[in-house]
């Protein structure tokens, strides 16, 4: 061992020591010799500016979560740089620094700079030039609507994400497990920071606000309107569907994953509740002040809304029966004969009286049975009846809120129920025109 390394050891144990025994001196002295030693290493910083707001000494503390923010960044960690800006800016309100963060070290990490907006390639459902009165008919979407790039999902598990430390562990251990930056490079809060425009990120960066909640607080609750969307800067949070579904133990999301941006959709509400895994640590940006970035800078709107469909796809794999009977690689591969589309608020989406012209699965929003007035969600499928057996469908089913789905025109569907009978066989055993998949 290196005589740098073997000092940064002993003053590691010399911390850690200094903790358990409840010397913060001490443990102070320790993390100002690291910081200095080890100059490339946020942590120390971050650890440091913690110590010294514990004490009291609010100006120290300041200047050690700057150098934090300003390492954090040349390490390619984005998001948490932005937090230390926060936390910089609530200490001293004066000093706007989260301006100053640099994305270009991350963005240089990344695979494959920019997010292929999935959304925006979504086209609207218009109705056919020429209607019929038996069938309810949409023009199929263009070759850009279809599902090309599903590299980012897995249909095997839930989303991707790595291992890191929590923030709020005391002690630091030699063999201590961190994100990397490169793996920090491939998480979704990365890949929206990094993506967009200098200007694009100070907007973000000057319309978030920093969150710190314990273990167990609620972030979102479901049913709530969706107000926000969050980048986890640190720690865990635990995503917890209604009743369990297809996720009955819920999805752990890490640092550098980001949850709620389905505010993008107007009038979306909570579809599960998110609490904290542990100490969190999250960026916050309201939906109002979101809604203005987005309308002036589209790169945002695009980075979104292919993070939310991504995400949207990744679930419905998972929540709808229509997928349950295959393995990870044929969901996906079934998923690209779809197209993603989407539906404005009072779009008609099926008629009573008229064929159905596709399949079609709900990825978000909600539309409403007109003559019961109930609302369906999330993975309820319809068409298949009318396409099955040829008749006309015998609801009228309307957008209730702005509406992404994914659709399967009836020439495609034919092919689709030919090449996979499972498919075939569980719609055929589905009664009534609409499908909802039972928790």
């Amino acid at each position: 061992m290196k005589k740098p390394d073997r000092r940064i050891a002993e003053l590691t144990e010399k911390y850690n020591q200094a903790s358990e025994r409840d010397r913060p001196r001490d443990a102070l002295a320790a993390l100002r010799e690291l910081e200095s030693l080890d100059a490339i290493d946020a942590r120390w910083s971050h650890r440091l500016g913690d110590a010294l707001r514990r004490l009291g000494d609010l100006k120290d503390a300041e200047e050690a979560y700057v150098r934090a923010m300003e390492r954090y960044a040349a390490q390619g960690f984005v998001t948490k740089s932005l937090a230390m800006a926060k936390v910089v800016e609530s200490l001293n309100p004066s000093r706007a620094v989260a301006h100053e963060v640099d994305a270009e070290p991350a963005r240089s990490l990344m695979v494959k700079p920019p997010i292929e907006p999935l959304f925006e390639r979504a086209a609207v459902l218009t109705p056919a030039a020429e209607p019929s009165s038996e069938e309810l008919r949409f023009d199929d979407g263009p070759s850009t609507s279809h599902i090309y790039d599903l590299a980012p999902l897995r249909g095997d598990a839930e989303p991707s994400v790595i291992e890191v430390t929590d923030d709020d562990l005391i002690l630091i251990e030699d063999d201590d497990e961190r994100s990397t930056a490169e793996g920090e490079a491939k998480m979704a809060a990365c890949a929206l920071f990094a993506s967009v425009s200098a200007d694009a990120l100070r907007a973000l960066a000057g319309a978030a606000e920093l969150i710190d909640l314990s273990a167990n607080q609620v972030v979102v609750r479901e049913g709530e309107p969706a107000d926000a969307f969050f980048a986890i800067a640190s720690g865990a949070a635990r995503v917890v569907f209604p009743g369990g579904g297809a996720f009955p133990d819920g999805i752990r999301l890490r640092e550098g994953e980001i949850f709620g941006e389905s505010c993008l959709l107007g009038d979306a509400r909570r579809q599960a509740t998110v609490v904290a895994d542990g100490h969190l640590l999250a960026l916050r940006i309201g939906k109002s002040k979101l809604d203005g970035i987005v309308a002036a800078h589209a790169d945002v709107e695009a980075a979104l809304y292919g993070l939310l469909t991504r995400r949207l796809l990744t679930n419905t794999l998972h929540a709808s029966p229509l997928f349950a009977a295959f393995d990870p690689p044929t969901r996906l591969e079934i998923a690209r004969s779809f197209e993603v589309r989407r539906a404005p608020v009072g779009t008609v989406l099926a008629e009573k009286g008229k064929r159905a012209d596709g399949l079609y699965i709900v990825l978000a929003g909600e539309m409403s049975d007109d003559a019961s007035g109930q609302k369906l969600g999330r993975a309820a499928t319809f068409g298949h009846g009318s396409l099955l057996s040829r008749t006309p469908s015998s609801v009228t089913l309307t957008a209730a809120t702005e509406m992404l789905l994914l659709r399967l025109p009836q020439a495609a569907f034919s092919m689709f129920v030919a090449m996979y009978p499972p498919a075939l066989s569980h719609l055929a055993e589905l009664s009534g025109d609409v499908a909802v998949p039972v928790a």
